[in-house]
């Protein structure tokens, strides 16, 4: 992954699908992900954000839940590949958070879902309060946060729980219908 320079990210935009404040990033450092909403900036956030939980053990865990938040706070437009992502992501994010199952057991139920064919979910007006420029903000990766900033691991995990939960409430509308999705799969 290409790393902007900080001259690189000393202008900000919002996101247009999770309305976070976010570094501008150029598009030939960091092309955004084609399926679903996303902007170069917002895109090497959320890809930043997961090398850090890569990197500490005590974070690791986080790593399938925040792409799931990542994923249906950036739905794209209602072709194929997008109806897919947020309907399989928003079924991880009810079996972590609903069924509270390990991260494994929702990888496999993940890889299960993939395989069926879905409808696309009108995203609601608002995608919840926080972003990943929430979690980028306390892992010293915006540009303007002093590396003092960055929480011990079990406040950085309650941050991005809350995150999830947050995301799924915007989602409620759809509550059921995942549910009845997911409830297919583990039959």
């Amino acid at each position: 992954m290409a790393i902007p320079t900080q001259d690189a990210m000393q202008s900000q935009a919002y996101c247009p699908s999770c309305k976070a404040l976010i570094p501008q990033v150029d598009v030939a450092l960091m092309p955004a992900n084609r399926y679903i909403g996303t902007v170069p900036g917002c895109w090497w956030l959320f890809g930043t954000v997961q090398a850090r939980h890569m990197a500490d053990p005590a974070l690791r865990s986080l790593r399938t839940l925040t792409t799931n938040v990542y994923m249906v706070q950036h739905p794209g437009v209602p072709e194929r590949q997008a109806v897919q992502s947020v309907a399989v992501h928003l079924m991880g994010i009810y079996w972590e958070i609903i069924q509270h199952r390990p991260e494994r057991q929702v990888l496999a139920l993940m890889q299960l879902a993939a395989q069926r064919e879905y409808r696309w979910l009108d995203p609601p007006p608002t995608l919840g309060p926080l972003t990943i420029a929430d979690l980028a903000s306390i892992c010293e990766l915006a540009p303007d946060h002093p590396a003092q900033s960055e929480l011990p691991a079990a406040e950085h995990q309650a941050l991005a729980w809350r995150w999830a939960e947050t995301t799924w409430q915007a989602w409620e509308q759809y509550h059921a219908t995942v549910a009845d999705w997911a409830r297919n799969i583990q039959a």
